[in-house]
């Protein structure tokens, strides 16, 4: 089914094959929520016991300062003695926290179930009669060709009733039917498609999220109100003016949220009906008129996108798959309201422990991996069915770029640390001066671009396979390994740069990413790009799997395309050269400090290097990026994995030469720390092309915008008589 008048039939992209983002945001708005209910535990644990909490911890800071008057190392030892004191009454804050978000979890899962019986007394719902047995045997069959093993119970609705809907419980689904489409269900035809839709939506699991998301504030808005009765109750209405704006902001946000993931579902719904019989659902929605035009609000607030749209991803459903902005500013946007909660719930929770930035693991492992989810594999699925699309001969539309939508992630992040209940009493920019969000934007926005090209320079890979799933489980856990470890890796850089400035976040920098979770995720990224490099280097013709498309008869199938391996040596090239230079710079840098025989000489000379690595790795990030190709982009793993390794050979020849060997060198520490600092300099670097790639694209958009101002040669009598005048 190709979009009329565009030439030749061509095949569908099987955007299906590949899991939607937006079961991911649903999610990730699920987890924003819960942590309003954190917000909530916490605060009302400052009205039942806050003033104990105060106490205590003026009491255990007295207890360690006289416990450790006089020890050699009194404010590390104070700290400790602190930290050991105030553990209790922090692990019971935290456990209050905790208390909040499970309460939250049992207000919405309880409305889940509240929800049908309500809306069948609230819409007047009620059986089919029975002169409509044809229908529910019709029906019947649909369910089972849509693949579902038990067929949802079908109810009419009024006479005032316009659209069908689906509501239910798991295993007890329900679909209203307006009473004109009962009659037009008797008989084959268009309606058939709004049938089969609606079971489309149970069969791709949407009906829970879509009811849960709409139903959540009936907890949210009381739970969002606490705040305000304690500061009546208690008489302190010092912090009211800051929450309540940013309680509004929340409010009005994740509304416009939930209808924008429900826009998103309809799409998917369409193309799994269409499945097997795509004119049918076409002709389905030729029916469906088009609103009369409506102001950004009234699209912002709709819960189904508009018909032609529907329509034009019908025909070519790679529309569907683009890198959209505004789904990555919602991701980054929501991540950055759970964040400060789950900081501040995971600081308190795991207090006593010997778990360093403890709280920004717990957020990095609970958001790390659903913005991977939505955001990572988004970009992931997008180039992937971008690459389809080129092969089948489909014209590229002129959609959103993949560092468009970085960037979108970025300003998310940006703007959702500015409203989020956490930052409640700080300054406006968060957590100190506002140039300390650098870090979570180019952060951000380097491991969206970095997954998009991976997924480019690999894509040829997919065509090797005869399911997808093996495409779909690397692809997800790559985006999770990079989202995960890259929270965790801007938020501790953001502390450091908020308490510390840049000296902090350079040391931190140097001695504080050589733990295993960013170790790993740093060689896998380079072994994928290694494996892609090499893949296109090596292979022949290869024809697409059926999985490719969606099966239509009269359609041709993709055609055998050779992967191009253009220009990927010279991405290696450049990870030499950046190394290169770097090692010589290490070597004539160490030669300027030696003889290096102190303790303390040695360890600068150590951290230098570490940085210089750092600093080759995201050189040659920028090289690459500078070339403007995805693919050639993918091989910056390889390329800075290449040029951190000759660096760090500078430092080793550079060692040799000033005490006659390695002895007393720490060589895995400097490797392991040289690696992963290499991979946050390279996720930083990364944001830095994304940012640069959107600014030109405006300044190209702006540019074209413009109207052209005639030259003399293109003026004719008349018109340049109408300017004389």
């Amino acid at each position: 089914m190709a979009e009329a008048g565009d030439g030749p039939p061509r095949a569908r992209v099987n955007v299906l094959a590949y899991p939607a983002p937006s079961t991911g945001l649903f999610l990730l708005l699920i987890v924003a929520l819960l942590s309003v209910g954190t917000f909530a535990g916490s605060w009302l644990f400052n009205l039942a016991q806050g003033r104990e909490w105060v106490l205590a911890t003026e009491a255990c800071s007295t207890a360690a300062s006289t416990a450790t008057a006089g020890a050699p190392d009194a404010a590390r030892a104070y700290q400790d003695a602190f930290d050991s004191c105030t553990a209790p009454l922090e692990q019971r804050r935290g456990m209050w926290s905790l208390g909040g978000a499970l309460a939250m979890g049992a207000g919405a899962t309880a409305l889940v179930f509240a929800v049908p019986p309500i809306l069948m007394r609230r819409r007047r719902l009620r059986p089919l009669p029975s002169a409509a047995g044809i229908v529910a045997t019709r029906a019947a069959q649909a369910a089972a060709e849509a693949g579902l093993g038990h067929a949802p119970r079908l109810l009419a609705g009024t006479t005032g009733m316009a659209d069908a809907f689906t509501f239910g419980t798991p295993g007890r689904y329900r679909v209203a039917l307006p009473l004109k489409l009962i009659g037009l269900l008797a008989h084959p035809g268009p309606a058939d498609g709004v049938l089969r839709h609606e079971y489309a939506h149970v069969a791709h699991h949407d009906v829970e999220l879509t009811w849960l998301a709409r139903s959540a504030w009936f907890v949210v808005a009381p739970v969002l109100a606490l705040p305000i009765v304690g500061a009546l109750v208690t008489g302190d209405a010092s912090l009211v003016a800051s929450y309540l704006w940013r309680a509004a902001i929340v409010a009005g946000v994740v509304e416009l949220i939930t209808d924008r993931n429900l826009r998103a579902r309809e799409f998917d719904a369409d193309l799994r009906a269409a499945s097997g019989n795509a004119a049918l659902l076409g002709q389905t929605l030729s029916l469906v008129p088009s609103p009369p035009p409506r102001s950004i609000l009234l699209r912002l607030v709709s819960r189904h996108p508009d018909p032609a749209r529907r329509r034009a991803v019908l025909a070519a459903p790679h529309l569907a798959a683009g890198t959209a902005v505004m789904d990555a500013l919602i991701a980054g946007f929501l991540a950055a309201l759970a964040s400060p909660l789950l900081v501040q719930a995971g600081t308190a929770a795991f207090a006593g422990t010997d778990t360093p930035f403890r709280g920004q693991w717990t957020a990095a492992i609970v958001v790390g991996p659903i913005l991977g989810a939505t955001v990572g594999f988004g970009m992931w699925r997008a180039e992937l069915v971008a690459a389809a699309a080129d092969d089948a001969g489909w014209p590229r539309p002129a959609a959103t770029s993949p560092a468009a939508g970085a960037c979108g992630l970025a300003a998310g992040l940006a703007l959702g640390s500015l409203v989020s209940l956490g930052q409640l009493g700080a300054p406006l920019g968060g957590l100190g001066e506002w140039w300390s969000l650098v870090a979570p934007v180019l952060c951000s926005a380097g491991a969206a671009l970095l997954i998009a090209g991976l997924a480019a320079l690999t894509a040829p890979l997919a065509r090797t396979v005869r399911s997808p799933r093996p495409v779909n489980a690397v692809g997800m856990v790559t985006a999770v390994a990079v989202f995960t470890v890259g929270s965790w890796a801007w938020s501790t850089l953001q502390l450091s740069l908020a308490f510390g400035g840049v000296e902090l976040a350079l040391l931190w920098l140097a001695t504080g990413y050589d733990g295993w979770p960013v170790l790993v995720a740093a060689a896998w990224t380079v072994g994928l790009a290694v494996l892609g490099i090499a893949f296109r280097r090596g292979a022949s013709r290869v024809q697409a799997p059926a999985w490719f498309h969606f099966p239509e008869p009269a359609v041709p199938a993709f055609p055998a395309v050779a992967p191009r391996a253009r220009s990927l040596p010279a991405a290696l090239g450049v990870g030499g050269g950046v190394g290169t230079v770097a090692g010589v710079v290490q070597a004539f840098e160490y030669a300027a400090q030696a003889p290096v025989t102190s303790g303390g000489g040695a360890f600068v000379a150590q951290s230098l290097a570490v940085l210089m690595a750092a600093a080759a790795c995201a050189l040659a990030t920028l090289v690459l990026g500078a070339a403007g190709r995805r693919v050639l982009f993918g091989a910056v793993p390889a390329a800075g994995a290449l040029a951190a390794a000759l660096s760090l050979l500078g430092f080793a020849a550079a060692r040799i030469a000033d005490t006659g060997g390695l002895r007393g060198l720490p060589a895995a520490d400097l490797v392991a720390l040289s690696a992963g600092a290499g991979f946050v300099a390279c996720l930083a670097a990364s944001g830095g092309v994304a940012t640069a790639e959107a600014a030109l694209a405006v300044v190209r958009h702006v540019a074209r915008q413009r109207p052209k101002v005639p030259g003399p040669a293109e003026v004719g009598p008349a018109g340049a008589t109408g300017l004389a005048r």
